[in-house]
C-alpha cells in the first residue's frame, strides 16, 4: 500500500479511501472473531465495536485519519477541506503522535471547546434518559394496571401492515407518507412504528409527540415493564465493554468510547426496539413488517430483535421485510452494504430485501454475491416507490422556466460547502464557463433536514474561505415544485452524495457528480457511468 511509500506522496481521495476500506475490512476480523460472544449476548452488537454507521460512532474515518498522520503522509488541498473538524484533529494528533508537528492554539481551543461540548450533550443525553425510563414506567403502568377501555392502543386487535419510520418533528404524522408514500392510499389500517425521531432535542420529547396519532407508535407501546429494567442493564453491560475493549485500543476507539457517553438515550431507546420485537412478532398480527434500513443503531436493533426473537418461525421470513426506500448503489455510503457479519447477526432482520427499482436490486445483489448467507430480492409495488422514473426528458422543460444551474444538496449541511468548494475551483472540467456562471444566478435545492439557516452559514463559510469571486445564491421552496421538476427546469444539475442523481441521468438532464468524501463516491449506478452528459470532478 501506499503506506509503505519512502518518496514524498500527496494522499487524494482515492488513497484514502483505500486505506479506509483495509482498516474496514481489519474491523470485520475482529468482529468475526468475536462471532460466538455476539452470538450469545446479542445487546453487544449495539456497541460502537459493531457499528458501521459515519455519522455515528464507526471508529474507522478517525483512525483513518490519524494513521495517515503518524505515517507523516501529506494529505491533498481538496481532501483537507472535505474533512470535518474532528477528523482534522486526529490527523493533526497522528502527526503529533510521529513528532513532526505541534499542535497549535487553534488546535487546543478546539479540543477544549469540543470536550465542553461533549460533557454538555452527556448531560443532555442523561437527562433524556431519565425522561424516557420515568415515561416508559408511568406508560407501562398506564398499559398494564387500567383497564382495557382506558388503554389508548388495543395492539391485540391490529392485524394489518406495520411500517418502521423516523418520526419527523416537522413532519409529524405526514413522516409515514415522506418514507412510504402509498401509506394512506390501501384498503388495510396499517400502522408506523417510530424507531427514530428526528429534529427533537429530547426523544422523550418525540416519544409523546407520537401520542397524538393512533397509527403511530413507539416502542413503549410493545415492551413489558421488566424490559425497562433489562434494557437499563443492558446498556450498561454495552458501556463497560466498550471500556473493557483494551486488546485493539486505538486512538479512535479511545474517542469513540467516550462519545458513546452522549449517546445514553439513543441506545436505551434502541434497547426498547431490540425488546419491542417480542410483542410484534406474538401480538401483532401483520401481513408484512417493513424496516427502514440504514444500518443505524435504530434500524438493526429492532431486526436483530426480531430474528432473535423466540416467538420468530421461518414461516414468518417472508414477511419480514428489510426496505431499502432509495436507489442503492455500489457508490452508496459504506454501511449500506451489509457485510457477511452482519447478515448473519440479523442486521438485515432475515435478508428479505425489498428495493426501488432493478438497478438498485442488481446491485445489492452484486455487493453481497460474496456473502454465504442466503438473501432475497424483490422490487417494490409502484405506488410504494418514493420517487418515479421520468416521463419527460429535458429537452421539453418550457423555457420560461429555466435555470441555468442547480446543486441538489443531500443531508449533511457541510457538503454543500465541500462541493460547492470543490466545484468553484474545478468546474473548468465541465462545460460550464466563467462567462456563464457570472451571469447566472446559481440555485440550490436543499434536503429535508437541511434548514435555511444551516445553508446560509455554510455559503457565508464559503465565501469567506475560497477566495473567488461567487455568484448570486438562490434557494429553491422545495414545497412549491417537485425534485423532477427541479431537474427539468435547469441546464445543469450539480450532485454529491443524494441518489437523485441517477433519476436526473435517467431525465438526460447535464449532470456534474462530484466527490465530497473519502469515504464514498456519489451514488451514480453503473449502467450512467459512460453516459456522455455525465462529467465527474
Amino acid at each position: 500500500m501506499f503506506l509503505d511509500r519512502q518518496e514524498p506522496f500527496i494522499v487524494s481521495f482515492t488513497e484514502a479511501n483505500k486505506l479506509f476500506l483495509a482498516l474496514s475490512r481489519l474491523n470485520e476480523f475482529r468482529k468475526i472473531s468475536s462471532k460466538s460472544l455476539y452470538s450469545r449476548k446479542r445487546y453487544l452488537l449495539l456497541s460502537f465495536i459493531c457499528d458501521r454507521d459515519i455519522g455515528g460512532l464507526d471508529t474507522t474515518p478517525l483512525q483513518t485519519m490519524f494513521i495517515l498522520g503518524s505515517t507523516n503522509h501529506t494529505i491533498s488541498a481538496d481532501l483537507f477541506a472535505s474533512l470535518n473538524e474532528e477528523e482534522k484533529i486526529a490527523y493533526r494528533i497522528g502527526k503529533l503522535y510521529a513528532l513532526k508537528l505541534i499542535l497549535t492554539f487553534k488546535d487546543f481551543k478546539y479540543i477544549a471547546t469540543s470536550f465542553l461540548i461533549l460533557l454538555i450533550k452527556i448531560l443532555k443525553s442523561t437527562i433524556d434518559l431519565i425522561g424516557i425510563i420515568l415515561l416508559t414506567t408511568l406508560y407501562s403502568f398506564y398499559k398494564y394496571a387500567l383497564p382495557s377501555p382506558f388503554n389508548r392502543r388495543e395492539i391485540d386487535s391490529l392485524k394489518n401492515d406495520l411500517y418502521t419510520i423516523y418520526f419527523w418533528k416537522t413532519k409529524e404524522e405526514k413522516s409515514i407518507e415522506y418514507y412510504y408514500p402509498d401509506f394512506n392510499d390501501q384498503s388495510n389500517i396499517n400502522s408506523a412504528l417510530a424507531t427514530s425521531f428526528y429534529g427533537f432535542k429530547f426523544i422523550t420529547f418525540g416519544i409523546l409527540s407520537t401520542f397524538r396519532f393512533r397509527n403511530i407508535h413507539s416502542a413503549l407501546d410493545f415492551i413489558k415493564p421488566i424490559h425497562i429494567l433489562q434494557a437499563i442493564y443492558r446498556l450498561v453491560l454495552i458501556h463497560f465493554y466498550e471500556l473493557s475493549y483494551v486488546r485493539y485500543f486505538s486512538y479512535s476507539s479511545f474517542i469513540a468510547s467516550f462519545k458513546a457517553f452522549s449517546s445514553l438515550h439513543q441506545r436505551y431507546y434502541s434497547l426498547l426496539n431490540y425488546y419491542s420485537a417480542d410483542a410484534i412478532l406474538k401480538r401483532y398480527r401483520s401481513e408484512r413488517i417493513y424496516l427502514w434500513q440504514e444500518n443505524q443503531i435504530y434500524n438493526k436493533s429492532l431486526s436483530i430483535g426480531l430474528l432473535n426473537s423466540k416467538y420468530f418461525i421461518p414461516e414468518l421470513a417472508s414477511n419480514i421485510i428489510t426496505y431499502y426506500g432509495f436507489a442503492y448503489s455500489l457508490n452508496s455510503l459504506p454501511q449500506y452494504k451489509p457485510t457477511q457479519f452482519e447478515q448473519e447477526m440479523g442486521f438485515c432482520a432475515v435478508n428479505n430485501f425489498m428495493l426501488q427499482d432493478k438497478t438498485s436490486l442488481l446491485e445489492l445483489k452484486e455487493a453481497t454475491k460474496n456473502n454465504s448467507s442466503k438473501s432475497s430480492f424483490s422490487l417494490a409495488r409502484i405506488s410504494l416507490k418514493r420517487y418515479k422514473s421520468p416521463q419527460l426528458s429535458i429537452r421539453e422543460t418550457p423555457p420560461s422556466e429555466s435555470r441555468y444551474i442547480t446543486y441538489f444538496s443531500h443531508s449533511e449541511s457541510q457538503e454543500i460547502y465541500i462541493c460547492l468548494r470543490r466545484f468553484f475551483h474545478h468546474y473548468n472540467y465541465s462545460q460550464i464557463t466563467y462567462a456563464e456562471l457570472k451571469h447566472n444566478d446559481f440555485y440550490l435545492r436543499l434536503h429535508p433536514s437541511i434548514s435555511l439557516t444551516e445553508a446560509l452559514r455554510q455559503l457565508k463559510k464559503l465565501r469567506r474561505e475560497s477566495n473567488l469571486e461567487l455568484p448570486n445564491f438562490k434557494i429553491i421552496n422545495s414545497k412549491q415544485e417537485s425534485i423532477l421538476e427541479s431537474i427539468s427546469y435547469t441546464e445543469f444539475c450539480i450532485f454529491s452524495n443524494s441518489s437523485y442523481v441517477n433519476l436526473a441521468l435517467e431525465s438526460k438532464a447535464n449532470v456534474i457528480a462530484i466527490t465530497t468524501s473519502y469515504l464514498r463516491n456519489p451514488p451514480i449506478h453503473i449502467n450512467h457511468f459512460k453516459k456522455e452528459f455525465l462529467t465527474r470532478i
